[in-house]
């Protein structure tokens, strides 16, 4: 790597962190102000702030990227139908990509080994993972697993459970995503994309899925 190469990278980070730096001295100091200028100045810190933010530098190649949250979610939604029904959908894991918009892609390697895959905005090779399906109660229960090594160490677990009064089917998600082994640019990449809204949205695409027949497309929106 070249001298070249890193300065611009080093000027990023320093305007990042001078922004986040001055721009919170400057929002305190207009909080505490009791004068006219104490609102101009608060809003004006604030503006650094969203800016040192928004303006995060890139990583330099080489450098240990910063570490990515886990992510744990739990969630559930009432489907119209009955718990066989919904099971059958969701045990052919090639189903999940049509709701589930981080993922591109599920392929079957055996009878319970899958291979997931997502393509993540800015980058051009795909990030894949192997998992196992660990659990599976037909109609009622699918837990799968990543195997101990892996790059990426995700868990995910899904139960179809008859709703009181004979609603339908409560359809109970919990999905998990871990740095694993190694520390990729597209597992932070990864993290940093998936949260709870993300996969409450496709939980709910599930439900309409299952509903209606159709799934809810956005224009132009990356399918992993």
């Amino acid at each position: 790597m070249t001298p070249a190469a890193v300065r611009p990278s080093a000027a990023g980070a320093r305007y990042h962190w001078g922004a986040l730096v001055g721009g919170g001295l400057l929002a305190a100091a207009g909080l505490r102000s009791r004068s006219a200028l104490g609102v101009p100045l608060a809003i004006a810190g604030a503006a650094l702030l969203y800016r040192g933010a928004r303006e995060s530098p890139v990583p330099t190649p080489g450098l240990r990227p910063r570490a990515a949250a886990p992510v744990d979610v739990s969630t559930s939604v009432t489907v119209r139908g009955g718990p066989a029904a919904l099971y059958a959908r969701w045990r052919d894991f090639r189903n999940l990509p049509q709701f589930m918009r981080h993922l591109h892609s599920v392929e079957p390697l055996g009878p319970d080994r899958y291979r997931f895959e997502a393509r993540l905005p800015g980058l051009d090779t795909p990030l894949s993972w192997d998992a196992d399906v660990v659990e599976d109660k037909p109609g009622q229960c699918i837990r799968w697993s990543t195997p101990p090594d892996s790059a990426l160490m995700h868990r995910g677990m899904v139960t179809f459970l008859p709703a009181p009064g004979g609603r339908g089917t409560e359809v109970h998600l919990c999905l998990a995503y871990r740095p694993g082994s190694a520390t990729l640019t597209a597992v932070t990449r990864l993290l940093g994309t998936v949260n709870a809204q993300v996969i409450k949205e496709e939980l709910r695409r599930f439900k309409q899925w299952m509903e209606t027949g159709e799934v809810p497309t956005i224009e132009g929106q990356p399918s992993g």
